[in-house]
């Protein structure tokens, strides 16, 4: 059964690993200056 609450449950466990995985690259280039 597709549900509201399940839609966004998921959507924000997507855009929250889509975060994690921008910080990981951010990290990553700054401190080299890319």
């Amino acid at each position: 059964m597709f549900t509201i609450n399940n839609f966004i449950f998921r959507f924000f466990s997507f855009a929250f690993k889509k975060i994690s995985h921008i910080e990981k690259i951010l990290s990553v280039q700054i401190p080299f200056g890319l």
